[in-house]
């Protein structure tokens, strides 16, 4: 396992590894009391600006072939927050239909709707930001599912962004 070294740093408020708890992927949030707009990148794709000041990324990384899947990774918020927006990027596009993912807080979806969960359309790579504005408690804990999958071909890599801000 990778060491890792944190430099003290005045600008950095908080260090969180999240970790892929299916293969030995990790990632590295830093947050910064900034007001300098960040960008978070795992690697695998540009899912754009992190925002301003006080607002963080979740990163949800699936790595392999995309396959349906409820809640298997979950993210405990130590602090209340609004959770802002989600995107997400695949690198290899689903084909046939579209990927069909599920943002959910203490396993119930905040899409009242079905028809409103997020969409990645078969061939495309990149799921734009949905805007959000949902209330999380210290405590309540978010996941993702991803509820249908390409009917040809599945898609490779898909990592979902959670945009929020502290309360």
């Amino acid at each position: 396992m990778a060491e890792i070294v944190v430099v003290p740093d005045p600008n950095v408020t908080d260090i969180w590894v999240v970790q892929n708890a299916e293969s030995d992927y990790a990632s590295i949030v830093v947050v910064q009391p900034t007001p300098v707009v960040s960008l978070v990148d795992s690697g695998k794709g540009d899912p754009g600006p992190a925002g301003p000041v006080g607002e963080s990324v979740i990163v949800f990384a699936l790595d392999y072939e995309v396959e349906v899947r409820v809640g298997r990774q979950v993210f405990r918020f130590p602090y209340a927050a609004t959770i802002l927006g989600i995107s997400a990027c695949m690198r290899v596009a689903c084909q046939g239909s579209p990927t069909i993912l599920d943002l959910n807080v203490d396993g119930v979806s905040v899409f009242t709707d079905p028809n409103d969960r997020p969409q990645i359309p078969a061939l495309a790579t990149d799921l734009p930001e949905i805007a959000l504005n949902i209330p999380i408690a210290l405590g309540n804990k978010v996941s993702i599912d991803v509820d249908d999958i390409g009917s040809t071909l599945a898609g490779e890599d898909l990592e979902v962004f959670v945009r929020h801000e502290r309360a």
